[in-house]
């Protein structure tokens, strides 16, 4: 029947009657009339139905995929670890940092998916975001082994696929979670959420989540490095520091059905997160060639930064075989602009501790947009045809003025170690892919060609780069269930963009010995990368990487201006 339960029935003289049958209903039988074509079915309840029935069922926690690994949520004791962050942060392999951030197999570049819907977000907002959503509204979390062409080229991290509920509930709901972790120091967690479905047709939806962290890291270091020059340096780094790190979140939202077949999501979230570093205490020191150098500083530094993002996402199911397509625009805007801020190395991501003669003022928009379209093509005989469509957009103004104080009411601009740097990059880019089973071995080919375009501009430096590229990212997988255990096996193609620091070519300030700087000459790094993986019935996965790398890039260091000072390049 239809939605309103009225059904059609082709018939000809020869039939006398027609019989309906449901569950816990009497059978009844309607006599046809010849010459009436529309008759009303009414059925009675039978008296002697169960009056309750208990079911109970177990799902398998982890499944073995032809391309990933499926951790089932619903039904399963997981659905009690709290929100998804909780999740993530307990499936094997995962690394959560001390501020939120998630570490996978040895690589933070992780791209989250909810619901085929790619989280276009900061760090942090990724962070708040996972921690708004309860745990039992998850049916499955999906990690990718294979990369395939519809993947972005520039990928080198994990795809974790977040699958939710269906949820057809009418009305209002909410839900509150507070949570306290001991994690070095402390970490407290409050989330609040807000529901409204009039109908089965649109749902609107409000988060809130805050995070208050006191992390103390500790630092102690030793190593040797030779110069360009050919000079061995002994370089050790002894200190610590607390950070204590506050982050507010909203994010709002609707879901929209337009008929049966098309779905759309638009949403939209503002981040603000205070970071503060408080009893700094750090002590460089450098030897060689007989010269000894030694600087020791404690300073408070502090960071505050702002996110807004829009997202606006749809889905049509186009035939009964599951062909689709699916259209993602986004916009996400980072802004920081503090005075006294932290500054983060652009080599290893820490924060810089500037010393108490030195002040900064840090100014850093960065404006990142995205557009996507996607068409799945599925066929009776079990192909699966892909293409697809990418552009997306970084803009970034990093202007970072550091000023010598010379008593408590002058400070005067240091033009050496202040940073004004300008960087756009454009990437279009398309894709094709073709996937089946044959005789229980599943095949898929694609292919993905990307375009670039890379512009900057240091301008304290007047120095100006520009630089146009395109590259053809092949990529092919294999997998096969061979007496209960999952093999697969996978090539891929990929590529490694410089970022926009690791191109700005202005001096960055480390400390008093040390300092850092990109090089507008880097070319992108090129990599073949061939994947192995087992995953066993009994839970067990292993898995084996090799990559062969072209233009690898690799941090350089270099004598400074009186052969005292060193520059990592």
């Amino acid at each position: 029947t239809d939605s309103l339960g009225f059904f059609k029935v082709e018939y000809d003289s020869s039939y006398s009657f027609i019989k309906a049958s449901y569950l816990s209903y009497l059978e009844h039988t309607v006599e046809l009339t010849p010459g009436k074509t529309s008759y009303l079915i009414q059925m009675a309840a039978r008296k002697n139905s169960l009056e309750e029935v208990v079911v109970s069922s177990s799902r398998v926690q982890i499944e073995n995929k032809p391309t990933g690994i499926q951790f089932n949520v619903s039904s399963t004791i997981l659905e009690s670890l709290g929100n998804s962050y909780d999740l993530l942060e307990r499936l094997p392999g995962m690394n959560p940092g001390p501020t939120g951030d998630l570490e996978i197999r040895g690589t933070r570049s992780i791209v989250v998916y909810i619901n085929r819907k790619r989280l276009q977000l900061s760090s942090n907002q990724l962070y708040n975001y996972l921690r708004t959503i309860p745990s039992n509204q998850i049916d499955n979390i999906f990690v990718e082994n294979n990369f395939s062409a519809r993947d972005e080229a520039s990928r080198g991290g994990t795809i974790i696929r977040i699958t939710l509920k269906k949820d057809e509930s009418l009305g209002v709901k909410g839900s509150i979670g507070l949570n306290a972790r001991l994690l070095n120091k402390y970490r407290l967690i409050g989330s609040s959420s807000l529901e409204y479905s009039p109908s089965s047709n649109f749902r609107s939806y409000t988060r809130y989540s805050y995070t208050n962290a006191v992390t103390e890291i500790e630092r102690e270091s030793l190593r040797s490095v030779k110069t360009s020059a050919g000079t061995e340096v002994l370089i050790t780094q002894a200190g610590e520091n607390v950070l204590d790190y506050g982050i507010h979140s909203v994010t709002s939202g609707a879901d929209i059905n337009l008929g049966k077949s098309t779905f759309v999501n638009i949403e939209g979230q503002y981040t603000h997160d205070q970071t503060e570093a408080n009893n700094i205490n750090i002590t460089n020191e450098q030897r060689g060639d007989g010269d000894d150098l030694v600087t020791s500083f404690k300073n408070p530094q502090d960071q505050s930064t702002r996110n807004i993002s829009l997202d606006v996402y749809s889905e049509t199911t186009l035939d009964t075989f599951g062909s689709n397509l699916t259209f993602q625009a986004n916009y996400l805007k980072l802004g920081q602009d503090e005075t006294n801020g932290l500054q983060y190395s652009l080599l290893s991501n820490q924060p810089v501790f500037l010393p108490p003669n030195r002040d900064i003022e840090i100014d850093n928009p960065i404006a990142l947009f995205a557009l996507n379209a996607d068409y799945q093509k599925r066929t009776k005989k079990g192909y699966l045809f892909e293409t697809g469509f990418r552009f997306s957009r970084a803009s970034i103004d990093s202007d970072q003025q550091i000023f010598d104080i010379v008593s408590e009411s002058n400070r005067v601009l240091n033009p050496t170690y202040s940073n004004d740097f300008s960087f756009q990059e454009d990437i279009q880019a398309g894709y094709i892919q073709a996937s089946n089973s044959f005789n229980g071995l599943y095949i898929a080919l694609g292919l993905r060609g990307e375009k670039s375009l890379t512009q900057g501009e240091a301008i304290n430096l007047d120095s100006t780069f520009t630089r146009s590229i395109f590259s053809l990212f092949p990529s092919i997988s294999f997998y096969k269930n061979i007496k209960g255990t999952n093999v697969s096996l996978s090539y891929s193609r990929s590529i490694a963009r410089p970022s926009y620091n690791r191109l700005n070519p202005t001096l960055v300030f480390i400390n008093d010995i040390t300092f850092e700087r990109g090089n507008v000459a880097l070319l992108p790094q090129y990599s073949h990368g061939i994947n192995l993986y087992l995953g066993f019935s009994f839970g067990l996965s292993i898995s084996a990487n090799s990559y062969y790398s072209k233009n690898f890039i690799l941090p350089v260091v270099i004598e400074g201006f009186d052969n005292k000072e060193l520059v990592t390049t």
